[in-house]
């Protein structure tokens, strides 16, 4: 018995990977998979950013867990990225336009935060907008 029973499981462990590789075969999938996982490592540096009062590489990060996430999700090419493009997607993607002028609005404040030493917002506002909206934008691209 104890001998078969080894025989028996080598073809599952096949079918296994063989459903593994399949799964993992389109890399557009599986970048749009791990975009959030990838946006919260992003945020969550950015929150210790926060934490050390450097507020130049709190906006850095902010901006590249917006830019990145959208982009990933949208199969967006780094090249192409830039807001009208993220705009014109989500729009024919029948998002809510609300949630798209909030991200509009995020990343315009993320930009001039860069590279001016005002802003509107506050850094736990921006913060807490941009894990918010990635939150909103993560439930809505699912549907």
């Amino acid at each position: 018995m104890l001998l078969i029973i080894p025989l028996l499981l080598i073809p599952l462990f096949i079918v296994i990977q063989k459903g593994t590789a399949q799964y993992n075969s389109d890399t557009v999938k599986v970048k749009s998979r791990k975009a959030n996982k990838v946006a919260v490592k992003r945020l969550s540096t950015a929150k210790k950013m926060l934490d050390q009062q450097n507020d130049t590489q709190f906006y850095e990060e902010i901006f590249k867990a917006l830019y990145g996430y959208l982009g990933d999700k949208l199969n967006i090419a780094v090249a192409d990225l830039n807001k009208e493009i993220i705009e014109q997607k989500l729009q024919g993607g029948k998002l809510d336009p609300e949630i798209i002028a909030d991200l509009i609005n995020t990343i315009n404040h993320c930009e001039m935060a860069r590279f001016s030493p005002t802003s509107e917002l506050s850094t736990n506002e921006i913060y807490n907008k941009a894990s918010e909206l990635i939150g909103k934008l993560e439930k809505q691209l699912k549907a």
